[in-house]
């Protein structure tokens, strides 16, 4: 009697971002040389490596922040456009935690929260949608609204990095990066906010330092 057919495999994942054979320099500093890798849709993906090996370089070319000198990114199966409307459209779907923050000095905590929705094209949310919004990752990211009225230099450290995460996930992203943005937090608080933030983004990478 045959043995039974095995089920077929279930096909991978689609890749999000992709490079390929990408390479980046600096002056004469080559920051990457040829690196080629997915991110899957869904996925979780660590970058991890010793202080100035690339990581950073290697996330921001995936946003269309540099622009490779050799090689190709690709989002969602299309080229990453090099600018305009098409760049703007494309970053709106993804969010980006830099490791010190990243906020204005200029604006409040709150502001610095909304300042995506209101310049990647969510104009239309009214206020009471903008307050609902706020007010959940303001609890996802256990940060009290009140602190929301300070400015970044009246905010600690641990602080600064719960606003970035707030205006990083604002609009629901697709796809999120996080360069080392828990550095500042206890690591009881810093697994919390990470496990919650993995069930929330539909695909993460995470840089870390080995």
């Amino acid at each position: 009697m045959p043995a039974p057919a095995s089920p077929p495999e279930s096909p991978a994942p689609p890749a999000i971002v992709r490079l390929e054979a990408v390479s980046k320099r600096f002056g004469d500093v080559a920051a990457l040389e040829a690196v080629s890798l997915d991110v899957a849709t869904g996925q979780t993906m660590a970058l991890l490596g010793p202080s100035g090996c690339g990581k950073t370089t290697c996330l921001r070319l995936m946003m269309g922040l540099v622009r490779p000198d050799d090689g190709r990114v690709s989002f969602r199966g299309a080229p990453l456009p090099p600018e305009g409307a098409a760049l703007r459209a494309a970053r709106a779907r993804m969010g980006y935690v830099v490791q010190d923050g990243g906020l204005f000095p200029h604006l409040t905590a709150l502001d610095n929260v909304r300042l995506k929705a209101r310049t990647l094209g969510r104009m239309g949310w009214t206020a009471a949608r903008m307050g609902a919004r706020i007010a959940e990752l303001a609890a996802l990211v256990q940060l009290p609204e009140a602190t929301l009225a300070r400015y970044p230099t009246e905010l600690s450290g641990g602080q600064k990095q719960r606003v970035a995460l707030m205006r990083a996930l604002m609009l629901d992203p697709e796809l999120l990066f996080l360069d080392e943005p828990l550095g500042a937090l206890d690591p009881h608080t810093a697994r919390t906010i990470l496990d919650v933030v993995r069930r929330r983004a539909r695909t993460l990478v995470v840089i870390s330092q080995e």
